[in-house]
């Protein structure tokens, strides 16, 4: 049975539009979707790992959603680099979901976060470090604040 999308998988594949990652998934390697045509996918809830790149350069992704019950920590940095038409992202309904800081780097946005059928944030608040060593966060939008138990936004 499948339950890894391997790294490079569908690399610069334009045979898909929409996908359902299968049941038996629990890992999206590197890479596995890079310069896909892909323009929506659906994270079903086994999964539990998504690798770094793993949809970068996707010129087309407009939504990613992923299965309510899914249980992943969250997104890793570059997951969604430069996918300049990404929209919109569906979180699971586990709370702590965690989106690092370069999760959607060179992603012009807007992108509206969705948590529980409800917006929680779209990328184009401002978020601002107040040190150096960029471990403090302030500016977090008072939408975020009222949500502070739905997402963790992380650098590492």
């Amino acid at each position: 049975k499948l339950t890894t999308i391997e790294k490079g998988a569908f690399y610069e594949t334009t045979a898909i539009k929409s996908f359902v990652i299968p049941e038996t998934v629990t890992r999206i390697e590197h890479s596995a979707f890079e310069g896909s045509s892909l323009t929506d996918i659906y994270i079903t809830k086994n999964v539990d790992w998504i690798d770094f790149k793993a949809f970068k350069d996707c010129s087309n992704l407009e939504t990613i959603t992923f299965d309510h019950e899914n249980h992943i920590e969250g997104l890793s940095p570059t997951a969604c680099e430069n996918c300049p038409k990404l929209r919109k992202v569906v979180l699971p309904d586990k709370a702590g979901f965690k989106i690092n800081f370069l999760t959607f780097v060179e992603c012009p946005g807007p992108i509206e976060i969705n948590y529980k059928n409800r917006p929680l944030m779209s990328k184009t608040e401002s978020l601002r470090y107040t040190d150096e060593d960029k471990s403090t966060v302030t500016g977090i939008p008072e939408s975020l604040l009222n949500w502070k138990d739905a997402l963790v936004l992380v650098q590492r």
